[in-house]
């Protein structure tokens, strides 16, 4: 949503109408997020990885532009989600450890935490309590929705 330039006067739109305006982002454009955050009431964000290894999920960037969104949505303290997909392939105890310690800095303090699926089973992947219990190890609070 952030990439269409007529957002900010949408969300105007809706919120004169008397209807509350969420928004579900990546981050990849924090300055966009930031402008728009005061005509906003909750956002969701995505959370791929440790920051500083975005782009092994990715395929680019080095999850600066996720962090910086994240600080922004931090410092506003408006009403959000962040939540992550955990791929049981990539997330390890350490890298779930990490990422986790790297939201705890940010000030974060709850997180919600979705199941991967099977690409041909398409059924939820299981996760290690090990890991689990390495991001419940750095914040206060953790959904799970698997």
């Amino acid at each position: 949503p952030l990439l269409q330039r007529q957002l900010p006067d949408a969300a105007r739109a809706v919120r004169e109408q008397g209807f509350a305006v969420a928004l579900h982002t990546s981050g990849v454009y924090p300055e966009r997020l930031r402008d728009i955050l005061p005509l906003v009431d909750w956002v969701g964000l995505d959370i791929k990885a440790p920051f500083d290894e975005y782009s092994l999920v990715t395929g680019g960037g080095d999850g600066s532009r996720t962090r910086d969104a994240l600080h922004y949505i931090v410092q506003t303290g408006i009403p959000h989600e962040l939540r992550c997909t955990l791929d049981p392939d990539f997330f390890d105890v350490a890298r779930a450890g990490k990422m986790a310690m790297q939201l705890a800095q940010a000030g974060v303090s709850h997180l919600v935490l979705q199941a991967c699926r099977d690409d041909v089973t398409r059924r939820n992947r299981s996760v290690p309590d090990e890991v689990l219990d390495a991001i419940r190890a750095q914040l206060p609070s953790v959904t799970c929705r698997f």
